[in-house]
């Protein structure tokens, strides 16, 4: 399903947050079916992807049905360790009473200008291309890694990431970049043209490297590309209770619609 020129009958029960994930996703490599009371993500290349293999629950008669919507998973993912699962509303306690981790985020918007932040001394923006070396794009992130997985499936699915937004930004449909200080890599971010509104991913800023205007910088680089390439408002999602959206904040972005979903890397952790 082309959802840049689709309409889907879907699309007025979910917010932007969640529309521009999955207009994300169709770009970089899923697939988005319809199946009535929910919506199933599918990532072929990519199938430990958690948030790129997962059940999104339209119903929210249905959400708090837990048994049902694990039968439906197994399902559609036969082969899949993890269980997720996208819910309409807050997550209730039939979820994490069997083990599930909730996953709050809110949604950022601005329609205006983004405030400027210089770049600082000593540090130089690499875009990310064809030829770029996205292995150094993957090794910074990989340092981030929650311990959910093994160090070798996380660095698997990254290199898989990796190579679809590779292929995204050669269509002409995103802009990656790395913050570089000398030879190492220190700051990531990108940005995907979702119709009318760009759809930042993977803001992240090396510990040893915060609070110097690194992230604020790519924000604004990545707002001009986009806004040069036809959209004018931006969407950026973060954690409920992350400090950067502070950040945003401050930037120009403002918000407060909250998206809710249950994750768990491993089935033998339920209950």
């Amino acid at each position: 399903m082309d959802l840049l020129t689709t309409r889907p009958r879907w699309a007025g029960l979910v917010g932007p947050g969640i529309w521009t994930d999955l207009v994300v996703s169709s770009l970089t490599g899923s697939e988005v079916h319809d199946e009535g009371d929910h919506l199933r993500v599918v990532t072929p290349d990519n199938p430990t992807f958690r948030w790129g293999n997962y059940l999104d629950v339209l119903d929210p008669d249905r959400a708090d049905d837990v048994d049902l919507w694990l039968r439906r998973f197994e399902r559609a993912f036969p082969h899949a360790r993890h269980r997720t699962v996208g819910l309409p509303g807050p997550v209730a306690p039939a979820w994490t009473e069997r083990g599930f981790e909730p996953d709050v985020v809110v949604t950022l918007l601005a329609d205006g200008p983004v405030r400027e932040v210089p770049l600082p001394e000593g540090y130089v923006v690499r875009e990310l291309g064809r030829e770029a070396a996205w292995s150094d794009a993957v090794g910074l992130v990989a340092t981030h890694d929650d311990g959910s997985e093994s160090a070798q499936e996380h660095r698997v699915f990254l290199e898989r990431q990796a190579d679809a937004r590779r292929r995204a930004v050669e269509a002409g449909h995103a802009w990656f970049a790395l913050v570089t200080h000398g030879d190492t890599p220190v700051a990531h971010l990108g940005i995907v043209r979702c119709g009318p509104v760009g759809r930042f991913q993977s803001v992240l800023t090396h510990p040893d490297h915060r609070g110097r205007g690194l992230a604020g910088h790519l924000v604004g680089r990545a707002a001009a590309w986009v806004r040069a390439h036809g959209a004018q408002g931006l969407v950026i999602v973060t954690e409920e209770h992350n400090p950067a959206g502070r950040l945003y904040r401050s930037l120009g972005f403002d918000g407060t619609e909250l998206s809710y979903g249950v994750s768990v890397p491993d089935v033998d952790r339920l209950a």
